[in-house]
């Protein structure tokens, strides 16, 4: 025998092409990862959630300020004094209204004891006292202006905190 041609090992000859496995089959998926995918769903459904309401809040503040500043806007055009101060003290009365959930005309003591609650005892003495007071002279527009603002910051944030 030549040391070109060897003799074939014997073990060799007992040796058969390698045979692949069957792929593994992905289904059903594991319950892990239907855990992850309700996890990965409701946090979705949350963050859509407080992303509409925060939309709605932000709509609704800047309809509310748009309204304010018409009515503001309306009583400076007033240039009756008589019928501005007649026309923010209505207009003061249903800001009250809308804070405290009364459904009638609050007066006298009533009227200030809600006003006080929201406003500076100096404010709600005013108002107090204005309303029934005979002399229209000098009327504080900008104190009247100054009042509705503080009122109406007042119910945006009354709204807010109910929502």
């Amino acid at each position: 025998m030549t040391s070109s041609q060897a003799a074939p090992n014997p073990a060799l000859a007992n040796l058969h092409d390698i045979a692949m496995p069957e792929a593994i089959n992905s289904l059903p998926i594991a319950v892990g990862w239907w855990v992850l995918l309700a996890i990965i769903l409701c946090s979705l459904f949350f963050i859509i959630k407080y992303s509409l309401k925060t939309y709605q809040q932000r709509a609704e503040q800047k309809r509310w300020k748009d309204s304010l500043n018409k009515k503001i806007s309306a009583l400076n055009a007033i240039s009756d004094d008589k019928a501005f101060e007649q026309s923010a003290l209505i207009y003061i009365q249903q800001l009250v209204l809308s804070l405290s959930n009364h459904q009638d005309v609050l007066t006298g003591q009533q009227l200030k004891s809600q006003l006080e609650l929201w406003l500076s005892s100096d404010d709600a003495e005013f108002l107090a006292i204005r309303r029934y007071q005979a002399s229209l002279e000098n009327i504080p527009r900008e104190q009247y202006l100054d009042i509705i603002q503080t009122l109406s910051n007042q119910l945006e944030a009354d709204t807010h905190a109910r929502v």
